[in-house]
């Protein structure tokens, strides 16, 4: 992974980011296969007493540790800590789609303010009484769903949702929930849409599917993939076509050492928005509406 400043290495602490994984160190690494195999495969988690016993081991060996709960959620965060620079102690963030609560609980003491929202009341109870134990008063949660967010009296800075766009009805559905995030920055901020289902890799993500079923004969799978919304890459550039708001796309794959659904199939899209700036910069058009004129010119040259 390479050397991180002690900065970022204090950050990654407080926040409890997670992958038990060396970066400085002078003495011979701790099997660092048997490590990512405990934890890709779920046999160790970040709580238990082998986890426990395995950090030990880890330190003693000389290595600063970095503790990890689940890799794809650490991107997340890192891209927000390292990449986008935008989470400061002044920063408001808001997650659409809180679920368990695995990015909220790295970020939250990182910031001002952590507010989320999830129409699930049994996650929300389970999150509050995690927070309470933590001691977390920036904490806020709320049960609305992601196009009602306009009902926190709230503005923020960063606004981000995980596996939760393959959730939404539809095109139409995604485009109001957009227009609702961008509502809700405060001046200028972020807007990150993590972990979306790649239309154009549908079709191989079913054969995977298929593949590894027929490969592990009893095992329960995947049939129907008509309910998940996959979206195109091209739908992100024509909405920040749409709204003049957005002056930055970012679109890019996961990445990751092994090879698993989340990072196959799967890429992110960040958008940063600015109020104040009336002008964006120049993306292509996918998106196409033939009209009257069309059928009319159409007509006149058949003539």
């Amino acid at each position: 992974m390479g050397h991180v400043t002690n900065q970022y290495y204090e950050i990654m602490q407080k926040t409890g980011l997670a992958s038990i994984v060396a970066l400085t160190t002078k003495k011979n690494p701790f099997p660092q296969e048997k490590v990512n195999y405990l934890l890709i495969t779920g046999q160790m988690k970040y709580d238990s007493s082998e986890y426990a016993t395995l950090k030990e081991k880890i330190q003693m060996a000389g290595y600063a540790v970095i503790l990890v709960v689940e890799a794809a959620q650490i991107q997340i965060a890192n891209r927000l800590l390292w990449e986008c620079r935008n989470v400061t102690p002044d920063a408001r963030i808001l997650e659409v789609g809180i679920g368990s609560g695995m990015i909220a609980m790295q970020l939250a003491p990182c910031c001002k303010t952590y507010s989320g929202c999830d129409i699930s009341k049994i996650v929300l109870d389970k999150l509050d009484g995690m927070a309470k134990e933590r001691k977390m008063n920036n904490l806020r949660l709320y049960p609305y769903a992601a196009d009602e967010i306009y009902h926190i009296q709230e503005k923020f800075d960063i606004i981000l949702m995980s596996s939760v766009t393959e959730y939404f009805s539809g095109y139409n559905y995604l485009r109001k929930v957009i227009e609702r995030c961008i509502e809700q920055i405060d001046g200028k901020g972020v807007i990150l849409f993590a972990d979306i289902f790649d239309l154009d890799k549908k079709d191989s993500y079913r054969q995977s599917v298929y593949q590894y079923a027929k490969a592990h004969p009893g095992v329960r799978y995947k049939r129907d993939f008509s309910h998940e919304l996959f979206i195109p890459h091209e739908y992100w550039k024509d909405i920040a076509n749409q709204f003049p708001q957005i002056t930055k796309t970012f679109i890019s794959d996961k990445i990751g050492r092994y090879k698993k659904e989340i990072n196959r199939f799967r890429y992110d899209v960040l958008f940063e928005v600015n109020h104040s700036r009336q002008w964006q910069e120049e993306v292509p058009l996918y998106k196409y509406q033939f009209g009257m004129c069309d059928f009319l010119n159409t007509n006149e040259r058949a003539v």
